[in-house]
């Protein structure tokens, strides 16, 4: 007779054996599914695309800086960064891992950037630009230094035009000059008309050797104007002057003298005639010291700004008697005479 309590014992061991194995398998599967979702390394996104997968954790800002503080030193100057880019955990093989350097690099040559240079501008207008500040300020230095002279303060050069230098971003290395180009540029010079006014013993040598020009160049620009011909105080002729981009002014700081006029005191006598004139007293001129700043544009004398003026000698006064007595009248002297002959007119 068939014992039914142990066939039912038997296929409750197999049961509960089936159960266990399942229970067993999919915990397995689940693990391994865990396992192969767990993130072993890091990608690293620029401007929304992967720009490569690397096994060590790193923060979005400390690799964006290295990459920045690598290209700025490959330029010598800064620069503005406009990618963005951020780090996520992923799961990756080995074959899709590269190494940090290798991700460096590949940052390097994707990113999007701004250079942050500088510009030059004169009244207003860029003329160059420069990869930094110090270039830009060096440029300005080497202008002004072309026309420093023995006796001339640092303090006292400056810029005819009004200068600024200013930070702009580009975004191609290309716009940027050398200091020596900038300095070559800012300083080409081209023909400027201006008009001299001539003064007490000016020559048209002595002319031509104050601005640097030619008699022929100063006779081409005045058709009317011959060699040796004479010139005339308040003749007014014009010079074409080399005028740079830039222009320098200096002023060179020196004292000379000059008479002070003396005064002179009328003193009226009624007992003399109006034609009587005495000096009874000549006095004398005094004298003053004057400091004054010669000033030159480009190493042209342009003028003269008296900065101070001192009294070293006082002048003494002159005394002149004047009659004021009305003279008579003159009489006249002598005869007519009957002419001989002919009418009396």
């Amino acid at each position: 007779m068939i014992n039914l309590e142990r066939i039912q014992s038997i296929d409750m061991i197999k049961y509960f054996r089936l159960f266990v194995l399942i229970i067993v398998l999919t915990a397995v599967f689940y693990l391994g599914f865990e396992i192969s979702q767990t993130p072993n390394a890091f990608s690293v996104m620029l401007d929304g695309e992967v720009a490569g997968i690397i096994l060590e954790e790193e923060t979005a800002d400390n690799l964006l800086n290295e990459v920045k503080l690598s290209i700025e030193k490959d330029l010598g100057g800064s620069i503005e960064v406009c990618s963005e880019l951020f780090v996520e955990p992923v799961r990756a093989s080995q074959k899709e891992i590269i190494s940090k350097d290798e991700l460096l690099t590949k940052l390097k040559n994707s990113l999007s950037y701004d250079i942050k240079a500088y510009v030059i501008k004169v009244d207003g207008v860029e003329q160059a630009t420069l990869i930094n500040n110090k270039e830009a300020e060096e440029v300005l230095e080497k202008i002004k230094a072309k026309y420093i002279e023995e006796g001339i303060k640092p303090e006292l050069i400056s810029f005819v035009e009004e200068v600024k230098v200013e930070p702009k971003c580009i975004k191609v290395s290309d716009e940027m000059i050398a200091v020596n180009d900038a300095v070559e540029l800012l300083t080409k010079s081209t023909e400027a008309q201006r008009i001299y006014t001539i003064e007490e013993g000016d020559t048209l040598w002595g002319i031509s050797e104050r601005y640097g020009l030619s008699i022929e160049d100063i006779l081409k620009a005045n058709p009317g104007l011959e060699e040796e011909g004479i010139l005339q105080i308040g003749q007014e002729i014009n010079l074409n002057i080399p005028k740079p981009i830039l222009s320098v002014m200096t002023k060179e700081e020196f004292t000379y003298t000059e008479p002070i006029e003396k005064p002179v005191r009328y003193v009226e006598d009624d007992t003399q005639y109006k034609t009587y004139i005495k000096v009874i007293e000549p006095g004398e001129e005094g004298e003053k010291e004057i400091t004054a700043y010669k000033i030159k544009i480009n190493g042209y004398e342009e003028g003269t700004e008296i900065i101070s003026e001192k009294v070293i000698k006082e002048p003494k006064e002159s005394v002149v008697v004047v009659g004021t007595k009305t003279p008579p009248p003159k009489s006249a002297t002598g005869s007519f005479r009957m002419p001989t002959s002919g009418t009396l007119t």
